[in-house]
């Protein structure tokens, strides 16, 4: 935004504000805190640096944005990315003493009440899974360690440390994208929007699995 208004370079002042205009809206999901944001916002809060410190410089251009708001989207996000992983729900259901749910080839509702027996068994388990979270995320809120060992003391919050905040380790997957980009963007396709681009680019490296 600056470099629209600058004065050092007016001839580039229209290209900068074009500029400006596209980020906003490719990144507004972030900046807007969106659903779609969750895995973002989590990765941000589990940074032991950041925490909740980002969230005060929001608050200007998002007035109804509170810290246990963000609170309860980062605990459901860690749930979500537990449960469906077998080995960490495994791990979370020894310490919490009670069994992974072992759902039936055959899992039909009871006939006459339409209720899934399986499901409101495993519903005491799924109260407690939240618990545990939540019981280690607001201690690592509370706790000033920044250091590598901190992990320890919150076994739960580091299995989603790793998944949401673990870097590709190649960037053999990011060349392959360009490289389906390049098959997409060809002259008979030159009218597509950006929206639609990228869902083209992504179902092309997802082929496999549609």
């Amino acid at each position: 935004m600056k470099l629209s208004i600058s004065e050092d370079i007016p001839n580039l002042n229209s290209v900068a504000m074009m500029l400006d205009q596209k980020l906003r809206k490719r990144f507004e999901p972030y900046f807007t805190l969106a659903p779609s944001a969750d895995i973002a916002i989590a990765a941000a809060v589990l940074t032991p640096d950041v925490k909740t410190d980002w969230v005060e410089a929001l608050q200007d251009t998002l007035p109804d944005l509170t810290e246990e708001r963000i609170n309860n989207r980062v605990i459901k996000s860690i749930r979500e990315a537990l449960t469906k992983n077998n080995h960490a729900l495994e791990a979370i259901s020894k310490r919490l003493g009670c069994p992974p749910r072992q759902r039936s080839k055959y899992d039909f509702k009871r006939a006459g009440n339409g209720q899934d027996t399986n499901a409101t068994a495993s519903a005491p388990q799924s109260v407690d899974v939240r618990a545990a979270i939540a019981n280690q995320y607001y201690s690592y809120l509370n706790d000033q360690s920044m250091t590598d060992s901190t992990w320890d003391r919150y076994p739960l919050l580091k299995e989603a440390f790793v998944k949401f905040n673990t870097p590709l380790p190649s960037s053999a997957p990011v060349e392959r994208l360009f490289s389906f980009a390049g098959i997409i963007n060809s002259p008979r396709r030159g009218s597509l929007t950006d929206f639609s681009f990228e869902k083209f680019v992504l179902m092309k490296a997802n082929s496999k699995w549609l």
